[in-house]
């Protein structure tokens, strides 16, 4: 396979694409997402076999028979400093087995067609683009034997159809090499640009959903290199600490900082009131977001759900203070939560404001990641002035602490990715939380670590 001209070509095209701006100057992110070259092939990587046949006019002869296509669709990505570029490459060979009929003879070949197909495809700010795809193919052509309309192979009229057929040998498999270039170019858009026009349509809809939650994204950089395609969204402000390294054997990894959770706290819960059930359901949303869910906790908040409807009990209701609603910190391998309440309700009963903090610790079990709480939530005032007697301040915080440690449960598991139409599993490999960020990473299962 000739490579090389393909890679140079990808590379001039590479060039031509350079009118996006490039990204700011490098400043640490607030959410940065990296996915493996490996990941992306493993998605991508399948197959292909198919027979078909074969019927068309070269240099005046009609052929017809029978062709069988056998290759591989992968995906490969390509450095690139200001956007994401992934070739979708589509490699293999055809072997078509055919009778030329140009009277009067009769011509058996088998021709072996070698072809090297790519397809561009960049990612820049929140456009995914193709470009024209380039192809590499060569044609060679093995004559089986000739004879007459009669089935005769030594008569004169096939010795000159011989040496007619040699004549044209080269201009026939530069013919047959430019139509099956065409034919693979047709079949490839046909098979596998609506699967990039389906990832297109996610991305799109990815960007509306995060827009919703309030994640801060500008500036939107992509890059890639050999080895991984890289997002990063947002800016830190100035003197915050780095991000932390990706463990060389991640798939996929995420990187956030504390301050990206608190713009998107600060969109959907500032000045509003919710109760247990619908942070419940806003967790869920949040979830599919990212392609996750955990259906047992949905399950069980549902049941009780109904369970105080039937009872005629009203659900504990909390409005969230104007200003950080929720706090983060990501320290010493775990994450402490806070929720700062202007005030809760509960049927009749108004209780006034309430800190409700959790403390989780990240810890690696049996081929999962979990975040196991530390002891109960916490109940603390909030500000120096508390109206309430101690008896009744005990009895508020009790009955607080009992709802939220429902709606905070004690174990948080990291969910395993089930990617790809093939059902690829993509487990959690790795967590830590340090210097504000938190590092959540991902492994194809069975890929040595």
């Amino acid at each position: 396979m000739k490579t090389i001209p393909i890679f140079l070509a990808c590379c001039a095209l590479a060039g031509s694409a350079s009118g996006q701006a490039p990204c700011p100057p490098p400043v640490p992110p607030a959410a940065i997402v990296d996915v493996s070259s490996y990941l992306i092939n493993a998605i991508v990587e399948r197959p292909v076999c198919r027979s078909m046949p074969v019927h068309d006019t070269i240099i005046d002869a009609e052929v017809f028979g029978m062709g069988q296509t056998r290759g591989v669709v992968q995906a490969r990505t390509m450095a690139d400093a200001n956007r994401a570029w992934i070739d979708f490459v589509f490699m293999g060979t055809s072997l078509n087995r055919t009778v030329g009929v140009q009277a009067p003879a009769r011509v058996n070949t088998e021709t072996l067609i070698a072809f090297e197909l790519h397809q561009p495809v960049t990612i820049d700010g929140k456009n995914l683009r193709t470009w024209t795809p380039l192809a590499w193919v060569k044609a060679q052509t093995k004559l089986l034997c000739i004879t007459n309309l009669k089935g005769e192979d030594d008569s004169p009229v096939v010795g000159m159809a011989r040496l007619q057929f040699f004549d044209d040998k080269n201009e026939a498999e530069t013919i047959a090499a430019r139509k099956a270039e065409a034919r693979l170019k047709m079949e490839f858009a046909r098979d596998f640009l609506p699967e990039i026009e389906k990832a297109a349509r996610k991305l799109n809809n990815a960007w509306k959903s995060l827009n919703w939650l309030g994640a801060p994204l500008q500036p939107l950089c992509w890059s890639s290199t050999e080895k991984y395609v890289r997002l990063q969204a947002g800016q830190l402000a100035a003197g915050l600490a780095a991000p932390p390294e990706v463990p060389a054997s991640a798939d996929f990894a995420l990187r956030i900082h504390q301050s990206a959770l608190k713009h998107i706290a600060q969109k959907q819960l500032a000045g509003k009131t919710f109760g247990p059930f619908d942070l419940a359901e806003l967790h869920q949303t949040i979830l599919g977001v990212f392609g996750g869910s955990d259906k047992a906790a949905k399950a069980k908040m549902d049941s009780m759900e109904q369970l105080l409807k039937q009872l005629g009990v009203a659900p504990l209701t909390i409005t969230f203070v104007a200003y950080e609603p929720v706090s983060f910190q990501f320290t010493d391998g775990g994450m402490t939560l806070a929720l700062h309440a202007k005030s809760f309700k509960a049927g009749k009963d108004v209780y006034p404001a309430r800190d409700v903090i959790a403390r989780y610790r990240i810890e690696a079990q049996a081929k999962e990641i979990v975040l196991v709480r530390d002891g109960p939530v916490r109940i603390e005032t909030a500000g120096p002035y508390d109206d309430l007697e101690p008896a009744r301040k005990k009895e508020v915080e009790i009955m607080l602490q009992q709802n939220f440690n429902l709606f905070l449960p004690q174990r948080l598991r990291l969910p395993t990715m089930n990617l790809g139409s093939q059902g690829l599993l993509v487990v959690p490999s790795q967590a830590d939380a340090r210097g504000g960020w938190l590092l959540l990473a991902w492994t194809r299962e069975g890929k040595c670590r």
